[in-house]
């Protein structure tokens, strides 16, 4: 069952007359409370995202499995309430989407409708304590699944997984060809992969729909900074691909790179760091001198809100194009030179951070939910410090000191330099800052 854009009353009511099957349940009254009441929710839901997916409305009459009329009930705290217990009793969680519909007729009293997508997480098991049950919807019924149907969706669980890995990384790799290959330049690379794809085309209307949407993006990443030379739109195969003048005028970004996939996955590309040792001839300091080699620095700080930025445009591509479930997200370094990681809060000299340089590049991934990806807050903040403290432990420093995994800002570690942009980010979006007075 495909449900498109805005639920009513009106378009329940197309559902009288129709058999309940394996797409579509209802219930005349709402679950109760009881532990056998509560596993039969888990169970209804499951069974239907182990099959098709589906609707299961709370609301409804049916007679011999066939849709009478519309009962519209009181659902005050129904809608909290369903999604608790489907994220305690079913495992791995759902991907549903919970929606009261008011009725027209009767004030205070509606419709629940709980949409359950097709996964590709299944099997989605009811725990009853410490055993895992499965069911599946078969027409009007739903039943326990044979040891074979279990194993099958672990195949194909297991199989798509490996699946999206490698489109993962084909999408990450992909980067390199839009990026310039400039040797005072290292790269920040991450790229993510939604679950279930989302769904996109290229056309001039959806051009112009772009140009729109990505300052509304910008608006809403920590940093401005690093999405504000993207303003150049053009396609690629199945893609949108945003970048800055260089892109357009040279073919190799210089700043800024963003494909954007019809199937809802990002990739992001954003020049960062400097050559540390021109620096040190700039200053004149005596110890260095035009032999020595290129060293590229990256800046902590700026990696840290370059990585928030990233998957924050990661997750709003993601409901952009109304793709679902969680995301699977790589995150890289390039250069042509080995990369150092520094920072500038001592009086703005380059200061080294960890205990070692890298010459070569890891693809580092994460599975992260793409609601704390799409909207900006402490799951955003948290995310960003499981992906930049990979990062960083590359080079020797065990985590991000920016961020940290319970969502808050680090603001003793944040330079006077970003400090504005950083702390009107986190007031407007309730992200708490650790040590700001």
């Amino acid at each position: 069952m495909s449900l498109v854009g805005d639920l009513t009353e009106q378009a329940l009511a197309a559902l009288v007359g129709l058999r309940e099957s394996d797409d579509l349940e209802v219930k005349s009254a709402a679950y109760g409370n009881s532990e056998s009441d509560r596993r039969e929710l888990a169970t209804d839901a499951a069974a239907l995202a182990n099959a098709t997916g589906g609707l299961l409305l709370i609301g409804a009459t049916e007679t011999d499995d066939v849709v009478d009329e519309l009962v519209p009930l009181r659902l005050a705290g129904e809608e909290l309430r369903i999604r608790q217990i489907l994220a305690n009793l079913v495992a791995p969680a759902l991907d549903v989407e919970t929606i009261v519909v008011p009725s027209k007729h009767e004030v205070g009293k509606g419709y629940l409708a709980i949409v359950v997508g097709q996964s590709p997480s299944g099997p989605h098991a009811v725990l009853k304590n410490a055993d895992l049950r499965f069911f599946k919807r078969d027409g009007p019924r739903k039943r326990p699944m044979s040891e074979s149907e279990v194993a099958d969706h672990y195949r194909g669980r297991f199989t798509a997984a490996a699946s999206r890995v490698e489109r993962l990384m084909a999408v990450h790799d992909n980067l390199r060809d839009l990026i310039s290959p400039d040797t005072n330049r290292a790269w920040l690379l991450v790229s993510g992969l939604p679950e279930i794809p989302g769904r996109d085309r290229s056309s001039r209307a959806g051009l112009d729909e772009l140009r729109s949407w990505m300052p509304s993006v910008v608006a809403h990443s920590p940093m401005p900074y690093f999405l504000q030379g993207a303003t150049n739109f053009t396609t690629g195969f199945r893609r949108y691909v945003v970048g800055d003048w260089a892109l357009d005028q040279r073919g190799a970004a210089e700043q800024v790179a963003v494909e954007l996939h019809h199937d809802g996955a990002a990739g992001i590309a954003f020049a960062v760091g400097h050559d540390w040792n021109e620096q040190r001839r700039f200053r004149s300091s005596g110890d260095a001198d035009d032999s020595d080699p290129a060293l590229l620095t990256i800046g902590d700080e700026g990696l840290s809100f370059a990585v928030l930025t990233a998957l924050g445009l990661v997750g709003a591509q993601a409901q952009r194009t109304h793709a679902g479930g969680q995301i699977e997200v790589a995150a890289s370094f390039f250069s042509v030179h080995p990369v150092g990681l520094g920072h500038t809060r001592q009086y703005g000299i380059d200061d080294r951070l960890g205990n070692r340089s890298l010459a070569e590049f890891e693809r580092l991934t994460h599975t992260l939910a793409v609601n704390d990806l799409a909207y900006p807050g402490p799951g955003l903040v948290a995310a960003g410090y499981l992906v930049a403290s990979d990062l960083t432990a590359g080079f020797g420093l065990p985590e991000t000191l920016q961020l940290d995994i319970e969502g808050h800002l680090k603001w003793r570690f944040i330079n006077h330099t970003y400090r504005g942009d950083v702390g009107r980010w986190a007031d407007l979006y309730d992200i708490p800052v650790d040590g700001r007075d």
